[in-house]
């Protein structure tokens, strides 16, 4: 096995025009690469141009959907670069559907390549060999059901401000445009620019759903098929044209088809793989039940909620079956339902001197614990199971004081470590988070220097046997050990206020909502698996997991909808309330399975069965 530096080549992986790429290992990070190797040519002044030129286009480029860049050297008669491992090439992927993807996928796809566009754009950085070769698949953990794309090979990638003369040898010559191709029948050095790069995009858009390349004839835009979806026909139809015509990235980049729902298409048995049809097949089977969900009933109960925090809770009780805590108008008293028997069982009133903000349930060895917090700067723990006594007021919780003049505690939670119970709390001043025992006894500040905390949760993972802390901060979800009190992951650099985390397929995966987007990134590695835009321009306040395939979502359009995120497919939507969605829930009762909802204000809790 021969080894280059800390680099062992284990096997050739692809072969082209002007270099190779190796599988390797290195030994120094532990990890399987990928490495090309570039023959130096006699022009070693231009070779080393080039060769940096590549790299540099390459570091620039911080994307998920961009090969990342681990090395690069020069040895003996060849430069190297070191790359990303990634499983195969475009290309070679879209044999599995061989009469092209469906609108869906092809969306899909395309919005994650765009997210490596918007940053060639914003670097005036061209690509300069857009073909499904320089695009790979990179699957997680081995599951085809979870995949991302990625843009490789910037050999021609090129700041505009430094674009000149030179050769185009290397250039896929059906992905190349009419300009380029003109100049080199006068037997000239074409010059290249963006407007280069969105006909290669177009004419790949093109393969992707066809199979097929458009055009042999440079002289002749004429394009052989029709889309079926009118706005996937108007964006290519503006890229696969003369160049004066042609789009910029930002008209592509804002082109309706990326927001507008997606025509659905029926797609060809032989056209998916197995694993695939046996997804659509559940799939069809969830969208046809959901379709029969029915509002059931609305709860008669006052209930009071101003934001996605202020929730009701909901669980199987030890001391009675299936309640239902709310936060009453006063917004200073709890109320207690009984979902089973369809009457208030309890009320606790003017528990708080202020708005009471959130509530958490918890069971702790056949004890009905509930918690619940307030902007009085105060903390309350009620024992259900033995009359609701109150055994915990927790004061003085927020160390700085907000500029309306309260303590603002946005978020608090209750967990175990070992034979030991915490209450975890979060003000919106402080740059920590408060730890408590359930005696009220203050232990420490952890999470420190996270400044303006909004929302917290844990998860325990048991392989690991560690408590992970994940909070939700201004541009920033963040992972903490909390046995440890150190910084674990990063997973979201926008705006988001709502997550939630679940296993899925063995794989821990956290579903992050920002406006009207969801984004879920594998919990352990950080890494983005997938990424979907619903299709109306709303707010997302309550994200619900209903099995493994999909995810129901609550925003500000009052509508329930409900996401085949397996298929990036928004399927379905209910309606029933009249105002704002804050919150989804589900619950089993007897033999039922039922879905919760909670309005803004007065509209009230329901029930869809």
């Amino acid at each position: 096995m021969k080894k280059i530096f800390n680099y062992e080549i284990k096997s050739l992986l692809g072969i082209g025009a002007f270099s190779n790429v190796f599988l390797a290992y290195d030994s120094k990070n532990k990890i399987d690469v990928a490495i090309k190797r570039i023959q130096k040519d006699f022009n070693h002044a231009q070779d080393y141009k080039d060769f940096y030129k590549e790299i540099k286009s390459m570091s620039q480029i911080q994307s998920n959907h961009s090969v990342k860049f681990f090395d690069a050297f020069q040895k003996d008669d060849y430069y190297y670069i070191v790359s990303e491992l990634c499983d195969e090439n475009f290309e070679n992927f879209l044999e599995n559907f061989p009469e092209g993807l469906d609108n869906v996928t092809l969306r899909d796809i395309l919005l994650e390549l765009n997210q490596v566009f918007e940053k060639m754009n914003e670097l005036n950085i061209i690509h300069g060999d857009l073909n499904p070769k320089n695009i790979l698949i990179k699957y997680y953990s081995n599951n085809k059901n979870f995949f991302k794309v990625k843009l490789c090979d910037y050999s021609l990638g090129k700041k505009l401000t430094e674009l000149g003369n030179y050769s185009d040898s290397v250039i896929s010559p059906n992905y190349k445009s009419p300009e380029i191709f003109k100049v080199q029948q006068k037997n000239k050095i074409p010059k290249f620019n963006q407007k280069s790069d969105l006909w290669s995009l177009g004419v790949l858009i093109y393969f992707m759903k066809f199979k097929e390349i458009p055009i042999n004839d440079f002289y002749n835009f004429v394009i052989p098929n029709k889309f079926d979806d009118p706005l996937l026909d108007d964006l290519v139809k503006n890229l696969i044209c003369e160049e004066k015509k042609r789009f910029s990235w930002n008209e592509y980049l804002n082109h309706p088809f990326f927001y507008v729902k997606v025509n659905q298409i029926k797609l060809n048995e032989n056209n998916i793989s197995k694993n695939h049809k046996i997804h659509q097949d559940k799939s069809i089977e969830f969208v046809n039940n959901v379709n029969k969900i029915k509002l059931y009933k609305s709860l008669d109960i006052q209930a009071f909620s101003y934001d996605s925090n202020s929730q009701y809770c909901i669980f199987r009780s030890v001391f009675c079956d299936y309640l239902i805590i709310y936060i009453k108008p006063d917004k200073f008293s709890l109320g207690c339902y009984d979902l089973k028997k369809n009457i208030i069982i309890k009320e606790l009133i003017n528990i708080h001197t202020s708005n009471i903000n959130c509530i958490r349930h918890y069971v702790r060895k056949q004890n009905d614990i509930l918690i619940s917090s307030s902007l009085d700067n105060t903390i309350k723990v009620f024992n259900i199971s033995k009359n609701w006594s109150c055994v915990t007021i927790i004061e003085n919780v927020g160390d700085k004081k907000h500029k309306s003049g309260g303590y603002y505690i946005l978020s608090i939670l209750m967990f175990s470590d070992l034979s030991k119970n915490y209450i975890l709390s979060s003000n919106y001043c402080d740059n920590y988070l408060k730890l408590y025992n359930l005696k009220g006894k203050f232990l420490k500040n952890i999470c420190n220097n996270e400044e303006n905390i909004e929302y917290i949760n844990l998860f325990y993972d048991k392989n690991l046997n560690f408590n992970f802390i994940i909070i939700c901060k201004f541009e920033k979800v963040k992972s903490y050990i909390f046995e440890k009190n150190i910084e674990y992951k990063t997973y979201s650099n926008t705006y988001a206020k709502n997550f939630i985390l679940h296993i899925i397929k063995n794989v821990a995966c956290l579903f992050i909502a920002n406006n009207n987007s969801i984004n879920i990134y594998n919990f352990h590695s950080g890494e983005e698996i997938f990424h979907f835009i619903l299709t109306e321009k709303i707010k997302i306040n309550s994200l619900l997991l209903w099995n493994e395939n999909f995810l129901l979502v609550a925003g500000n359009d009052a509508k329930i909808h409900i996401i085949d995120f397996m298929n990036n497919i928004e399927s379905y939507s209910l309606e029933g309330h009249n105002n704002e969605v804050l919150k989804l829930d589900k619950i089993k009762i007897e033999n039922h399975e039922y879905l919760v909802s909670q309005g803004l204000n007065g509209d009230g809790i329901k029930l869809w069965k």
